[in-house]
Parts: C-alpha cells; structure tokens; sequence
C-alpha cells in the first residue's frame, strides 16, 4: 500500500510537469490570495491558459481542486519562473499582498523575458511608481479602484444600479452584455482585408454595425477613438462595440 501511493504521487507529479510543460503563449499568476483566486476564475472561465505559483500548499490544494495548474514556490526565484515557462508566456500577473514582493517578482520577469507584459498589484498609490521601474506594464491599485466605483455610484446612481449584479461587479463585457452588445478584438493580420485600409473606411464598409472605439497599434501604442484616417497595418487591433451577430456577418478576414 505504502509503494502504491508512492507511485501515484510520482505518476500525479509526472502529469502536473508535463501539463505546464506544454504550456505556450500562457499566463503565469504570481499569488493564489483574493485577487488570484478571481483572475484565475476568469481565465479559466475564459478557457486561457495559465499556471498559479504560490508558496502556500493549503490554497495550491485548493486550486488544483479547481482543475489549475499549479508550482510551489516563490515567485521572485528565478527557476521558478523558469519552471512554469517564463520563456514562452504571454502574460504574468504578480497579485501577491504584499507589494515588495510583486516590486521582486516583476524586476526578476523582466530579467528573465523582456517583451512579456506584466501586471502588477499595488496596494499604496507610492509603490506604483517602483512597480513600473521595475518594469510593470500596468500597476492595479484596488484602493483606487475600489474609491472610483463609490464616486460612480454617487455621482452617476441610476447608471451604476443598471450595471450592478449581486456578486459585486461585473466585466465589461458583461455588462454591454445587458444592452446586448459586446466588446471584441478584431486583429489586422498580413492577408486581411482591413490590412492598409483606413479607420474610415472600414466604417463605412462595416454599414453602421459596430463601434471603433479604439485602436491598438503593433508597437503597444493605444489609440482612443481613432480617427477615419487612421490606416491599419498589419499586427494591429481593433476594439470595437456592437452586436456579435453583426460583427460576425462582417466579413474582415
């Protein structure tokens, strides 16, 4: 009995390795607290890739419970990152509680993988300066965040009792989702027809079924309400607003 349940945990340890092993254009999630927990809901929910590094075993239980893949250890380690597949991901997300630690975490990624993009948990508005030093793409301050909802629901009440579900808060997604909209990425690859056409152009082709409300250009530069003669080039993306039904009958491949 004793050399059986040795076996399975070897066998058990094998196929968690070989799963992040075969991990490719993921995400890593630095921190398994109430901000991991909900960002590994999501990407779960949203069928995306992604592994939890963690050193506490008692929630990497709870989440492999959960169907995650998981790797114990401190994030701020080199070969831990290096473990989980630095080299290949697309994302890393350093939510642990305390903010030194995500400072760590975010200088040892950037070594490790210059062109990843990294999120960063900030819970004092001085540390968001040192997070993006540290090479944070984008610093999250829940603090700030969570003051901004209460200014919307006293200045604007009616449009955030519209939007609001029990649970707390939705995406954004969710709540265009109640209007019956939706908000979707529409990517400019090498032989699409928007390929070197113009904001305006695509306007007019798209007959008033959906919304540019924003352009994302190849380099990283974001472009908010981009005008019609903004030209499209390849590695490019739209975000832009409307029925899917619509988006789908507009044929931009």
């Amino acid at each position: 009995m004793v050399t059986e349940g040795e076996v399975h945990r070897a066998l058990e340890a094998q196929r968690k390795t070989k799963g992040i092993e075969q991990l490719d254009h993921h995400s890593i999630v630095c921190g398994f607290g109430r901000m991991g927990q909900i960002l590994a809901k999501r990407l779960y929910q949203a069928r995306k890739p992604f592994v939890i590094i963690d050193r506490n075993p008692d929630l990497l239980e709870t989440a492999e419970s959960l169907g995650y893949l998981v790797q114990v250890g401190d994030a701020a380690e080199e070969e831990v990152l290096l473990s989980v597949g630095i080299k290949r991901a697309l994302f890393l997300a350093a939510v642990l509680p305390e903010d030194a630690v995500n400072v760590f975490v975010t200088l040892t990624a950037r070594g490790l993988k210059p062109d990843i993009t990294i999120l960063a948990r900030g819970e004092k508005p001085t540390t968001e300066n040192k997070l993006r030093l540290a090479g944070a793409n984008r610093v999250v301050l829940p603090a700030e965040i969570g003051a901004l909802q209460m200014s919307n629901y006293i200045t604007q009440p009616t449009a955030f009792e519209f939007f609001e579900q029990e649970e707390g808060g939705h995406t954004l997604n969710e709540m265009l989702a109640q209007i019956h909209l939706q908000l979707i990425e529409v990517d400019v690859r090498a032989t699409s027809r928007l390929n070197g056409r113009s904001i305006g152009e695509v306007e007019v082709w798209g007959k008033g079924l959906f919304l540019i409300v924003a352009l994302r250009r190849a380099n990283g530069k974001t472009l908010s309400h981009p005008a019609a003669s903004e030209v499209l080039h390849r590695g490019d993306t739209m975000m832009v607003i409307g029925h899917m039904d619509d988006i789908l009958k507009f044929n931009y491949r």
